[in-house]
């Protein structure tokens, strides 16, 4: 238990100073505060790791396995851009990929809109799950 608890306090220690962190930045410059949204989630994602386990009678943690595949999809969407472009020394960008630069942003785009449509649809099928208001509704 002791180990537990000190994983819990270094993982709430570590959370809070980024969520000050950009908390004080968003209220600074009127941010749409998406990062914070996202930040909070892996705090929650990284909780439930601490504390409940990935399989419950022999099926998947569906609440967990929620979580962590909808902050793995806000990731792909940010990071979906350096499968298409790279930044060359020089500050311009180069394709990474064949074809057109048409095709390309196509491409690009499609793939991102899919990361974002897919996140957004686990955190609205899924929120009430993650913080337990389902719970102490039917209780």
């Amino acid at each position: 238990m002791n180990t537990f608890k000190k994983n819990y306090k270094q993982l709430w220690k570590n959370y809070n100073r980024k969520l000050k962190e950009l908390h004080e930045v968003n209220f600074n410059s009127l941010n749409h505060n998406l990062e914070y949204f996202v930040t909070y989630l892996r705090f929650m994602r990284d909780y439930y790791i601490l504390t409940e386990p990935l399989q419950i009678e022999e099926k998947e943690n569906l609440k967990l396995a929620a979580i962590m595949t909808a902050v793995e999809a806000y990731d792909k969407y940010t990071s979906c851009k350096n499968k298409y472009y790279r930044t060359k020394e020089d500050g311009t960008t180069e394709n990474l990929i064949e074809g057109t630069d048409e095709e390309v942003k196509s491409k690009y785009e499609l793939e991102r809109h899919f990361h974002w449509n897919t996140f957004w649809s686990l955190v609205s099928l899924n929120i009430e799950n993650w913080t337990g208001k389902a719970n102490a509704a039917i209780q």
